[in-house]
């Protein structure tokens, strides 16, 4: 048997029992909260008097496969906030944990608990759930929807789980849901093609983003023989299908920089003026303070290192990257880049500090080591 993240445990058995005991644990959670919720959200959807109503007929599949999304429909009510339904869904449904959700929203754990709570009552204080009963609804709803699953495949993409540098199954899962999306024909929206694209895309590459030893590679250093030909090609078609919208969603800008991730020959061969450029167009869709940090780097990759520290000074202000590790990592990189080895050493130091798992702290710990 081959250890698929590199070299072996040092306890095999151990690890095996430790990982079915997880495993095991995170099933019959999701089958408490879907045995649970289940009966009264889906009879809900699917009209409990008998009707076979229009949201039914939208997602009329087996039951296996639309139990999740029909839940996931049911609990994003438009009359929730975003923030506070986007953690009730991955509280309850995909069982995260409010640490977790937090690093994915940048709240405080208690600004996501307090939001999980509003949101609970909000649902319990209208008459009953509110049905997505028709097309239409369904439809407006679904952009709630992509905002979960996008949560659900970074999760998997950038683990915060204390010894898995990736989770496969959460990325795996994230695509099944998206492309779910894609075969219905209230859901099936540009936007849904676009996201399920992005994902295929990054998925292309997730075997080159570790080493042997299971830390985390640079871009930069990657090794583009392991980039999944196949799974880039299949990510290619719903973004040809994402084209026929009329406005393009941050789906579609993130997917296309994806893209010249995926299809450029060499690092040093990337289009950096055409990424920093995507980057620009979802800042306009979403001013983010983490599409600024990624518009940063992007920068400093096409005109260096005083660029991308023009914009990351500024960017040192924001409380929502107070606890950001990977803001930490990029500003001490381009500080080391522009040779303030003393500068890069102290954000280093915050990013170990605030690493979500070992994997994260090895990979600080070698950029530290560059800073002697």
């Amino acid at each position: 048997m081959t250890w698929k993240f590199g070299r072996l445990p040092e306890n095999p058995q151990a690890w095996l029992m430790l990982a079915a005991k997880n495993r095991g644990i995170d099933v019959r959670r999701r089958r408490k909260t879907e045995d649970r919720l289940a009966p009264e959200l889906i009879s809900m959807i699917g009209g409990g008097d008998g009707r076979r109503n229009a949201s039914t007929r939208c997602l009329a599949h087996t039951k296996c496969k639309t139990n999740q999304l029909r839940m996931m429909y049911s609990c994003c009510q438009l009359n929730v906030p975003k923030a506070s339904r986007t953690a009730l869904v991955l509280k309850t449904l995909c069982g995260f944990s409010v640490r977790k959700i937090a690093q994915s929203l940048l709240l405080t754990e208690l600004g996501v608990q307090k939001r999980i709570e509003r949101a609970k009552s909000q649902l319990r204080e209208s008459e009953g759930w509110q049905i997505a009963s028709g097309k239409d609804e369904l439809t407006r709803r679904t952009g709630a929807v992509h905002d979960v699953l996008y949560l659900l495949f970074n999760e998997g993409y950038h683990s915060s789980h204390d010894t898995l540098t990736v989770r496969e199954d959460l990325c795996a899962e994230a695509i099944r849901l998206a492309f779910l999306l894609t075969e219905y024909e209230a859901t099936r929206t540009p936007a849904s093609h676009a996201l399920l694209a992005l994902m295929c895309l990054h998925a292309a590459r997730l075997k080159a983003r570790m080493d042997t030893g299971s830390s985390v590679v640079l871009l930069a250093e990657q090794d583009r023989q392991l980039f999944d030909r196949r799974i880039i090609a299949q990510g290619m078609l719903p973004l040809a299908l994402a084209a026929e919208g009329d406005e393009p969603s941050s789906y579609h800008q993130e997917a296309a920089i994806a893209v010249e991730h995926c299809t450029a020959p060499s690092f040093e061969q990337t289009n950096w003026e055409r990424i920093v450029t995507l980057y620009e167009h979802l800042y306009g869709l979403d001013p983010s303070p983490v599409v600024r940090l990624s518009y940063a780097i992007a920068l400093g990759e096409w005109r260096g290192p005083e660029s991308a520290l023009d914009v990351l000074v500024k960017l040192e202000e924001s409380p929502q990257l107070a606890n950001y590790p990977f803001f930490s990592i990029a500003y001490g990189e381009w500080l080391r880049r522009a040779g303030d080895k003393l500068q890069a050493r102290s954000q280093f130091d915050r990013a170990k500090q605030l690493a979500r798992n070992e994997s994260a702290i090895r990979f600080i710990e070698t950029r530290l080591a560059l800073c002697n």
